[in-house]
């Protein structure tokens, strides 16, 4: 399968996962960031924002600030993704300063190759970031897939982590 078959297949499974095993997979995956050295050693993690059918970030972003993490999400500006303080309003974060990113993608391979929703972002985002900032993808066992097709602008993780 090429990338549009696997992101289309890969959506439909997601949308049609059942609600009740989806929120114990969350957990799941919560407390398995949550022991990662990465996590715990992090000053400032940027987070995606996630939509219905992602892995859920809402709990690790409020795990995040009760350790007293900075939290920062990615913001839309054009076609790069800057970087903003979680907050009311738009608070540039220098992405220097981030130790740990958590990475969303519609599949990934298990050599931490990642197919995002085809626009590119965050393959230009995390080309962009200083070496030695983590980059940690969140996916359920669904979205593993083997042999995943990368073409060089694709910005693979370190690791991913799933139910």
């Amino acid at each position: 399968m090429n990338k549009a078959e696997i992101r289309k297949e890969i959506l439909k499974r997601l949308k049609t996962q059942d609600s009740r095993l989806k929120r114990k997979k969350d957990r799941i995956i919560k407390e398995k960031l949550l022991s990662r050295p990465e996590f715990k050693k992090a000053k400032a993690i940027a987070f995606y924002i996630s939509f219905k059918s992602e892995v859920d970030t809402k709990a690790l972003i409020d795990e995040a600030l009760k350790a007293g993490k900075r939290v920062v999400v990615p913001v839309v500006v054009g076609d790069d993704l800057r970087l903003s303080e979680i907050g009311a309003h738009f608070k540039p974060f220098p992405k220097e300063d981030v130790n740990l990113v958590i990475v969303p993608g519609v599949a990934f391979g298990r050599d931490g190759s990642r197919l995002g929703r085809g626009k590119g972002f965050y393959d230009r985002f995390l080309k962009n970031l200083p070496r030695g900032i983590k980059r940690i993808g969140l996916a359920y066992d669904l979205q593993i897939i083997e042999g995943l097709p990368a073409t060089p602008h694709d910005s693979p993780v370190d690791m991913v982590l799933t139910n």
